[in-house]
């Protein structure tokens, strides 16, 4: 996908509501953990807070899985 159009789509709805994964790992693709981190140093040289990367990148997700409210 163009990195112009990743970057609409985290736009669209906001770093609060985005979660980063990666579908790469197949034998003809880079690692699942080298993709991520290209994206994480692409996000930070367009001007992303490390703070909205932490959350796009495993702290919105964890807050889906982990609801305060399910555990009262």
């Amino acid at each position: 996908m163009p990195y112009e159009d990743f970057i609409a789509y985290i736009e669209a709805v906001g770093t609060d509501r985005t979660i980063l994964v990666s579908d790469t790992g197949q034998a003809d693709n880079i690692r699942p953990v080298d993709a991520i981190r290209d994206v994480i140093r692409d996000l930070l040289e367009s001007g992303y807070s490390e703070d909205a990367i932490h959350a796009m990148v495993g702290g919105n997700a964890a807050e889906l899985l982990f609801k305060e409210s399910d555990f009262a």
